[in-house]
């Protein structure tokens, strides 16, 4: 991400500077220095963009007695999970860019993971079979949470 972040400017504002300094061009194609700085500008706003978009965004697990509530902020709505909906939850290490691609809200039909960033966190197991791994940086707790608000113990996820 940093390659993307600080590397295209960089490569913009260098060709911009040269040519403004210079006079020629860059490369093969004669762009004018306005089209230059208009496509320079413009990458880097959306590069900026999605950088602020990700450094906004946050996992929120709550669990209270009706269930565990859990969204990826700012890009889903609340989902709200009832414990008899679950066969089973365990804390788990976990990989995640080769068990999901990734962190943020990753993974298939059915297995599913919302996480921000380390490789710890919850699995819940759904009675249709279907799995979401709750990533977190304090799994030990979030598992104590849930087996304190369901009234079961932690197991049968395999």
């Amino acid at each position: 991400m940093a390659a993307l972040t600080f590397g295209l400017p960089a490569v913009f504002l260098s060709a911009i500077l040269h040519q403004s300094s210079t006079g020629q061009t860059v490369g093969t194609a004669d762009a004018p220095l306005g089209v230059l700085i208009a496509i320079g500008g413009g990458c880097s706003l959306i590069i900026l963009a999605i950088d602020v978009l990700l450094l906004a965004c946050k996992l929120e697990v709550h669990v209270r007695r009706d269930g565990i509530h859990a969204r990826f902020v700012p890009l889903a709505k609340w989902r709200h999970i009832r414990f008899d909906e679950l066969r089973g939850f365990a804390r788990r290490r976990y990989d995640p860019i080769g068990e999901y691609g990734g962190w943020g809200v990753k993974g298939w039909k059915n297995n599913r993971a919302l996480n921000i960033s380390g490789s710890e966190g919850v699995q819940l197991v759904f009675h249709d079979g279907q799995r979401l791994l709750l990533g977190s940086l304090r799994a030990d707790a979030l598992e104590q949470a849930i087996a304190r608000a369901s009234g079961r113990q932690p197991g049968n996820i395999g």
